[in-house]
């Protein structure tokens, strides 16, 4: 909901009575942030626990494995989400 919210601020609406003002755009960017963290952060967990079953690992039993698989979650994560940002 905070996401749509965030979307309709992004942009002049005659429907909402929003007026073309900088501050409207920025206060949406603020809550677009705050909702993509709230939404997306959270998947990173469960993206690492699917590598430990599928590897048939267990977490912290060697830190060297823990630390690669932390840094490429995040890196896939991050390239996944800026693929996307890049074609919307």
């Amino acid at each position: 909901m905070l996401a749509a919210l965030a979307n309709m601020l992004m942009g002049p609406s005659n429907i909402l009575f929003l007026p073309n003002t900088f501050v409207i755009f920025v206060i949406g960017h603020a809550l677009k942030g705050i909702s993509q963290a709230v939404i997306y952060i959270p998947i990173l967990p469960e993206v690492q626990e699917a590598v430990y079953i599928k590897q048939d690992l267990v977490e912290g039993e060697n830190e060297a494995i823990d630390a690669v698989i932390n840094d490429k979650s995040a890196s896939i994560y991050g390239l996944i989400y800026s693929i996307g940002a890049i074609l919307a």
